[in-house]
């Protein structure tokens, strides 16, 4: 603790998302957040994150020592990825561990280990196809490319010991071990929790109470018919080619069009949004692609643009732009079999489905008032079980006992 504040250091990626969760963490009362970030590249320059807040730092040794450092209380983890298994070897016992699962770190494979979590389905039928057709394609330039890397990535670790990427040491615990060592877990959907529970017989963490900054959003509610929003990146995981295929026998207004994000999201359609454009089953008139980067701002002001949003994901992907949807009275869509659907209902939301529900009729009739009206004030309600203070609570308990 530093001047008995609760002392957090987090550990993120250059993503996307970092300054939505670090305002929720800045809005607990009794704490004070680190936001380092090791790079030993000198004069590196973020690719997404534009906050001050973010510290730089180049020393590795000094970066590692903050793990053990006896003032820090927390460590949380925003997404779990390999490169930053290697941390674990350095956290003292004294510290609580928080790890925030966004979905890539645990349906992916991290390093050698396969997925925490095995879905029965990640991927539609025409997605799977094209991905399996063109990973054949690229399977010989993969396979020498793995090997030169392979190769200069060995000499580097004969040479110094260290991960060729990161210049970090590559982790002496195993996953299990790191799984065993987290004290608390938070992901976006609960089920995701009791997943992790019945997959992984080392996991033993409790659920952490995510804080969510105290904030009020208007009502809304679409009246006129606006465009369509369709999934949110360029990740075989949008689906996206199936959910082409339930379009292009539906008919849109000739104003209308469909908004598709592909801005991020580098493990699909080799990394090239020109690649999915190409393969896009919808007539040139009916899209807009978002094929660049946009401050939140402008993004959100596209989205309220539509009144309807589709989202091909089976597995938790998207959260974010589909709470958003919700909130706004969007009417929103998803596959049936998909985690986020069956978890969205079976908290209370109202939303569809791509299979039974998308067609030309409902594509022209926006959510109604009292569904709209429903599913923000569901969202609203949730918000306040991520209080702040109930947090702050939460966190002085778990150090208590940790202390005890």
């Amino acid at each position: 603790m530093k001047n008995g504040k609760i002392v957090i250091l987090h550990v993120f990626q250059d993503g996307l998302i970092f300054s939505g969760p670090a305002d929720n963490y800045d809005a607990v009362p009794g704490v004070v957040n680190l936001y380092y970030f090791y790079t030993p590249i000198v004069g590196y320059k973020f690719q997404n994150i534009k906050d001050k807040r973010v510290k730089l730092l180049h020393d590795y040794e000094k970066y590692i020592s903050l793990f053990s450092k006896p003032e820090i209380d927390v460590i949380v983890f925003h997404s779990l990825p390999y490169i930053n298994y290697y941390l674990f070897d350095y956290i003292d016992n004294r510290k609580i561990v928080v790890w925030w699962a966004w979905g890539y770190d645990i349906y992916y494979k991290q390093g050698s280990y396969s997925p925490l979590i095995s879905l029965d389905q990640m991927y539609m039928p025409k997605t799977l196809e094209y991905k399996e057709r063109n990973n054949k394609k690229t399977a010989r330039k993969l396979i020498f490319g793995i090997l030169r890397k392979t190769c200069r990535f060995a000499f580097h670790i004969i040479k110094t010991g260290k991960n060729h990427n990161t210049s970090t040491p590559f982790p002496r615990k195993s996953q299990d071990e790191i799984l065993s060592r987290i004290d608390f877990f938070y992901a976006p959907l609960e089920i995701e929790y009791e997943l992790m529970k019945k997959a992984q017989s080392s996991f033993h963490a409790a659920y952490f109470p995510r804080p969510i900054l105290k904030r009020d959003f208007n009502y809304t509610q679409h009246k006129v018919l606006g465009n369509i929003l369709v999934n949110h990146s360029l990740t075989y995981t949008d689906n996206h080619l199936d959910v082409f295929e339930f379009l292009k026998s539906i008919e849109i207004e000739t104003e209308r069009k469909y908004i598709i994000p592909i801005s991020y999201g580098i493990d699909g359609f080799n990394g090239d949004p020109q690649e999915l454009i190409k393969n896009c089953a919808l007539k040139k008139t009916q899209t807009f692609w978002l094929t660049r980067s946009l401050p939140i701002t402008e993004y959100q002001k596209i989205i309220k643009s539509a009144s309807h949003a589709i989202y091909g994901t089976l597995r938790q992907q998207a959260l974010g732009n589909i709470f958003l949807c919700l909130r706004t009275g969007v009417k929103v869509y998803l596959f049936k079999d998909s985690i986020v659907y069956k978890e969205l209902k079976k908290i209370g939301y109202v939303c569809f489905t791509i299979e039974d529900d998308l067609t030309t009729e409902s594509l022209s009739k926006c959510l109604s008032e009292r569904d709209a009206m429903a599913n923000y004030q569901l969202y609203m309600n949730k918000r306040l079980e991520g209080d702040p203070d109930k947090c702050l609570r939460f966190l002085q308990k778990a150090i208590s006992n940790k202390n005890d």
